[in-house]
């Protein structure tokens, strides 16, 4: 096993860091690199998701969950 993390995500300043490959952005760089995808997509993509814990909430209110 590794010894130490070979990434890291920063919730503080919403970004992340690989030290294997040395890269590293914020939300939207790390989807884009993980699904090969383009800025529009990616863009798209995270409002939907952004969309859906919106209601994942606010059902969870309503249930008092």
């Amino acid at each position: 096993g590794e010894k130490s993390p070979s990434f890291m995500v920063y919730p503080a300043t919403s970004s992340f860091y690989c030290f294997g490959c040395g890269k590293g952005g914020d939300a939207v760089t790390f989807i884009k690199e993980i699904e090969k995808l383009g800025i529009e997509v990616t863009q798209n993509k995270l409002n939907q998701l952004e969309k859906y814990y919106e209601m994942l909430i606010e059902y969870n209110k309503v249930m008092n969950l």
